[in-house]
């Protein structure tokens, strides 16, 4: 059974249906940029962006219960944090950043060009994989649409 399934995690009121415990959430360290993801038993809200990542993770698996599938959500969890603490990045430094964040964020722009050609290739008629490929051009574009603000200031 699926580490995301099991039920010996404590849920809050809720997230009592969700089928990503809190604690999976906790482990990635899932941060937005309004601060209201979901990263502790106390707290009970999701900024948009995050809340539609679950949404659409309970239904897939509730729909699919038959799947093994961790690595996959875990993946798109990664995915997404690594998301909204670029976001949090951009709120920080609104103007051009410091050498070392464009560094960064090079490299990681090399990686979701890597990450996404990877997944074209594979080409799953799957939810999941459909999701973690939206996640990651979103993110790419992200990062080229700040790059050319912080080349044109």
């Amino acid at each position: 059974m699926s580490m995301y399934r099991e039920s010996n995690s404590t849920l809050d009121s809720q997230t009592e249906d969700n089928i990503i415990p809190i604690w999976s959430r906790e482990k990635i360290g899932c941060r937005c940029s309004r601060g209201t993801c979901q990263t502790s038993p106390d707290s009970t809200s999701f900024c948009e962006s995050c809340l539609s990542v679950q949404t659409v993770l309970d239904s897939y698996l509730n729909t699919h219960p038959d799947l093994e599938c961790d690595e996959l959500v875990e993946a798109i969890w990664n995915l997404q944090c690594a998301k909204m603490q670029i976001r949090n990045t951009f709120l920080m430094f609104p103007q051009q950043p410091p050498d070392d964040v464009i560094v960064t964020m090079s490299k990681l722009q090399c990686r979701l060009t890597t990450l996404i050609t990877s997944l074209e290739k594979i080409k799953q008629e799957n939810q999941l994989y459909l999701l973690l490929a939206v996640i990651a051009r979103e993110t790419d574009l992200m990062l080229k649409s700040k790059k050319a603000q912080w080349w044109m200031s």
